[in-house]
């Protein structure tokens, strides 16, 4: 048995579990340790065998490592997957006793010096590091020095529903088309915002369109709808609109003309930068369109 793990309140290491694990054919022989709300629905977790773990439990970090020592002791996991933090989400592995685990990290953009403060007193060695996306300076120095080996992934998302989901996906084309599409899995107050993002450009283009907003969380909008995934309604969207997460910069990838974007403050997750890299990476994709 293997861990990966992917402690975290939201919905983005799931998504960025699953599909990971299927891409390297893991998804049987592997667990997936989370304190996510949204481990209980299986359009998310599939098949996966999840373990749960309180979501306050990361607060009291020897409690924290206590649990976490029983569990590895219980299952005597031969692989491990570290999603994103390299010591744990709150260096809970800076001084952990893996047993013979092999060890491996999935690196995205952090903003690193908000993070180096658990590696002060140590780190895991990693036999490969799965590198996401363009990593900050020091954090890449951080993946030469503690990892035998450095791999570049692109992974590859499933836009596969459950047949409930696939109707709700046919009525929403069916019914609102012509649509801009709102797609976020945080706080109310950032699905809002992002809403009000597409709702003053379609006031200022006077366009004729009906705004879907895809939240699993439950908000009261004439227009809104729990689906996953919302990639199924990517190629039938007019526009879509989303924060910067990891997740949702690399689903929308082959979208990047329709795809507009707000990034949200993180304490460790560098939304600006990675809007920044998006910005350029549309003018340059603009420069060369309009080169004669």
């Amino acid at each position: 048995m293997n861990l990966y793990y992917a402690n975290g309140g939201g919905l983005g290491h799931l998504t960025r579990a699953r599909a990971f694990l299927h891409q390297l054919g893991l998804e049987r022989e592997t667990a997936v340790l989370t304190a996510s709300e949204f481990a209980r629905d299986r359009r998310v977790g599939g098949d996966l065998r999840i373990i749960a773990i309180e979501r306050d439990l990361a607060r009291k970090k020897r409690d924290y490592q206590i649990f976490l020592q029983n569990v590895f002791a219980e299952n005597r996991f031969e692989k491990v997957f570290l999603d994103s933090f390299p010591a744990g989400l709150v260096g809970e592995f800076s001084h952990f006793d893996f047993g013979k685990a092999e060890l491996f990290y999935l690196a995205r953009l952090l903003r690193w010096k908000n993070y180096a403060k658990f590696l002060k007193s140590g780190s895991p060695r990693f036999k490969k590091t799965f590198v996401l996306e363009e990593l900050e300076k020091e954090h890449r120095d951080f993946v030469r020095k503690h990892s035998d080996e450095k791999i570049d992934l692109k992974l590859i998302y499933s836009d596969q529903t459950t047949p409930e989901d696939e109707k709700l996906v046919r009525r929403i084309i069916a019914e609102k088309s012509p649509f801009w599409l709102i797609v976020h899995a945080g706080e109310k107050r950032e699905t809002l915002e992002l809403l009000r993002f597409a709702g003053e450009m379609r006031e200022v283009e006077r366009a004729a369109v009906d705004l879907v907003v895809i939240c699993p969380r439950t908000i009261p909008l004439e227009n809104g709808f729990d689906l996953y995934p919302a990639s199924r309604l990517f190629p039938f969207a007019e526009r879509i609109f989303t924060a910067c997460g990891f997740n949702a910069a690399e689903q929308t990838r082959e979208f990047r003309g329709k795809h507009f974007f707000l990034p949200f403050e993180r304490r460790y997750d560098d939304q600006f930068e990675r809007a920044r890299r998006l910005r350029t990476e549309a003018a340059t994709a603009l420069s060369l369109q309009t080169r004669p």
